[in-house]
């Protein structure tokens, strides 16, 4: 397992991914822009080229109705939260 070129390449790519994310935390965007940051990435890492912008644009179109249930979720909760209705 360990010498299988092909092991490395994927941690390679998951690194990547994991290293967009946190630079997205490090410029403290939300998780959902984390999560496409570090997706995006990893697509580019993984040698998509720009033919990556078309599946993102397409698969978003196709989970459009789930998309807006989290783009919603998280609108409401962030008013909740800068309202002071989370604090404990």
């Amino acid at each position: 397992m360990f010498n299988d070129p092909q092991f490395f390449q994927t941690i390679g790519y998951a690194l990547a991914m994991a290293g967009g994310y946190i630079v997205g935390k490090i410029f403290k965007l939300s998780t959902e822009i984390c999560l496409f940051l570090a997706a995006l990435v990893g697509a580019l890492v993984a040698g998509a080229g720009f033919d990556v912008f078309r599946h993102f644009a397409e698969g978003s179109v196709t989970y459009f109705d789930i998309g807006l249930i989290f783009i919603f979720a998280t609108l409401f909760m962030n008013i909740l939260k800068e309202s002071g209705a989370m604090d404990l």
